[in-house]
């Protein structure tokens, strides 16, 4: 009986260092989305700027020609950065809804563990109970 008590506090013991471990990593990836949810936003800030800048060029006849040079090369590079923007923000978004998805598997597995937790509980409680009056019925 000892030994059964034993190995269950083991088990319990266990059972609590998978929750501890599945939250540091459920908040490890909240703070990943955190982090990308910053660098969408942070993209989409360098978007805009870029888009003000090529609105606020001046459009002077005398420099007409080497304006729109200079802007083509700077729409190439902007398409250029805009696609690996979009890369960038695509793979951002496969993170995120992945790590979405693992949120939600770990939050089951924490109310699965909990539940088992509270089963374990209960069998304990029954055993004590068994315990006591298995005792009594001794004396």
């Amino acid at each position: 009986m000892k030994i059964d008590h034993e190995r269950q506090q083991l088990v319990l013991l266990e059972r609590d260092e998978t929750i501890r471990i599945l939250r540091l990593e459920r908040d490890e990836q909240e703070q990943l989305i955190e982090k990308y949810q910053n660098q969408i936003k942070q993209i989409g800030i360098n978007l805009e700027q870029q888009k003000s800048s090529l609105l606020n060029a001046t459009e002077s006849q005398d420099q007409f020609n080497d304006f729109m040079n200079q802007k083509l090369q700077e729409n190439l590079q902007l398409e250029n950065e805009l696609k690996v923007c979009q890369s960038k923000y695509d793979e951002i978004q496969e993170n995120f809804n992945r790590i979405i998805e693992e949120k939600h598997q770990l939050t089951e597995q924490i109310k699965n563990l909990e539940s088992n937790q509270n089963d374990n509980e209960n069998v304990q409680v029954k055993f004590q109970i068994f315990r006591f009056s298995l005792t009594n019925s001794m004396i």
